[in-house]
């Protein structure tokens, strides 16, 4: 196995994993995460993930949120029935698009 090392973006620091290493990240804004593989070999590597759907993620770099409903990201997206990507910014009134009474607007 080649002892090159992987770049690990981790929040702010930098992280820098060699082979055969163990790395985990933990569910907070502080750990948001990306991979970078700058050496000259192959990345390979196994992720265990325990995310379950409903799965809302913050992702700081562009200030979005990620939303999946009916099936977690990387699942069956057969079963998927709400997924998108909106600014943190967006939003809607409450009752936007309702009636008084509760029905919907046409």
């Amino acid at each position: 196995m080649s002892q090159e090392t992987i770049n690990l973006i981790y929040a702010i620091a930098g992280l820098i994993a060699a082979a055969g290493g163990l790395w985990a990240a933990h569910r907070s804004a502080a750990a948001a995460h990306q991979t970078f593989n700058d050496s000259n070999v192959t990345l390979r590597y196994l992720c265990l993930s325990t995310m379950i759907e409903p799965e809302v993620n913050f992702y700081p770099e562009s200030n979005r949120i990620g939303f999946f409903a009916g099936s977690a990201p990387g699942g069956d997206r057969e079963q998927r029935f709400l997924e998108g990507f909106v600014p943190l910014n967006a939003s809607v009134d409450y009752w936007a698009g309702e009636k008084s009474n509760g029905e919907p607007e046409r």
